[in-house]
C-alpha cells in the first residue's frame, strides 16, 4: 500500500472516494480491527503516507520519529508520512479547523465552546487556546 487509511472500522469512510477523485492516486482502506494488527502494520512501515482514524490516533505516535508540535500538543496524530523509513506524524484536523475559522473570521477568544466527544475534542481545544 502506498496511500490509505487505517482504523478499526472504516465502513463509514469516504476517504477512498475523495482521495482517488481529487488527487488521482490509488488509496486503500485498511481496516485493522485489533491493536495487535495495527502495531504489526506500523512496524512494517510499508506505505508512503497514511491517514489514521479511531482508535489509533494516539497509538501511531509511538512509531513516529518526529511529531509535529501541534500534533504533540493535541496528543493525536491523524496523518503519517514515511520518509526513508522514518515516520513523521501530523494532525491535519487542527490545520483544517484553524483554516476554516480563519477564513470565516471566527474567533473563540473570551468564549465558552461546547465540543462533542470524539477525537476531534483533542484537536479543538488546541485551536481555542491559540
Amino acid at each position: 500500500m502506498e496511500y490509505g487509511l487505517i482504523g478499526a472500522k472504516l465502513g463509514h469512510s469516504y476517504s477512498k472516494i475523495i482521495h482517488e477523485m481529487l488527487c488521482g492516486y490509488h488509496y486503500d482502506l485498511c481496516p485493522l480491527p485489533t491493536e495487535e494488527e495495527a502495531r504489526a502494520f506500523l512496524a512494517k512501515r510499508q506505505f508512503k503516507a497514511i491517514n489514521v482514524t479511531i482508535p489509533y490516533k494516539k497509538l501511531v505516535m509511538e512509531y513516529c520519529s518526529y511529531i509535529d508540535p501541534r500534533a504533540k500538543a493535541i496528543g493525536a496524530v491523524n496523518t503519517v508520512v514515511n520518509k526513508n523509513g522514518l515516520l513523521y506524524g501530523y494532525n491535519t484536523d487542527y490545520m483544517g479547523f484553524a483554516h476554516l475559522c480563519d477564513t470565516h473570521g471566527v474567533s473563540f477568544a473570551g468564549r465558552t465552546v461546547l465540543i462533542p466527544v470524539s477525537y476531534t475534542h483533542l484537536t479543538l481545544p488546541t485551536k481555542l487556546e491559540v
